[in-house]
Parts: C-alpha cells; structure tokens; sequence
C-alpha cells in the first residue's frame, strides 16, 4: 500500500502563503484566492464558491492539486485549447484560466438556483 503524498498546497510558498493569510491573519479563502489567482493568474486559479460547488471539495490534498491532475488530460487540455482559439483569447489567458472561467459560467446559473452556499 503506498503512503498519501504531502499536499503539494501544505508545502509550496503560495500554500504556506494561503494558510498564512486565511489562518493567521483572517483574510477570507476565497478573497485570499482571487488575490493570488490575480498575482498569478498561470499558476493559481480562481477558487470561490461557485467553482468550488461545480467541481466539488477534493477529498484529498488541494484543489490547485487536483485542478493540475485535471490539466494532465490530454482531452481536456484539447478542449481549452480550442475555446481559446474561438475567443481569440491574448496569450497571457492560460489553460487554467480558461477552466475557471467555463466552469465558472457554466455553474453560476445553477449554483444561484440550488440556493448553493456562494453569490449570496
């Protein structure tokens, strides 16, 4: 049986970074989220309420963890690719930040109806 790894979030500078600013100081997750999300928008994707209610809380480690699994599909990536084609999006928009933004736009609607936790 093989041993969990350490969650990548527990020991990368923006997780320490993240727990810093969320535990210690008292800045909210998801403002503490949009605020690197912003810094460094190839690196650390958007996570509110709505993006956190369409993809579900990861069972284990960090969602930056299992968004980068999900970045590992071929397909998926594929399918980011060409709506950024279609967009004709600038080249700083990267595959993550596409994924955050359709899964945001696709859930929004949604999540307003179910009375989900978020956009109150």
């Amino acid at each position: 049986m093989t041993r969990p790894l350490p969650s990548l979030f527990a020991v990368v500078p923006a997780g320490r970074a993240w727990h810093l600013l969320n535990d210690e100081v008292g800045v909210g997750w998801v403002i503490v989220g949009k605020l690197f999300a912003h810094k460094r928008p190839r690196l650390i994707p958007v996570y509110d309420n709505v993006v956190r209610c369409a993809i579900g809380k990861p069972e284990a480690g960090s969602v930056w963890t299992s968004l980068d699994q999900l970045l590992q599909d071929p397909e998926i990536v594929g399918r980011l690719d060409r709506l950024d084609g279609l967009a004709g999006l600038p080249a700083e928009v990267s595959p993550l930040w596409v994924l955050d933004v359709v899964l945001w736009m696709r859930h929004r609607g949604d999540h307003r109806l179910r009375g989900c936790g978020g956009l109150r």
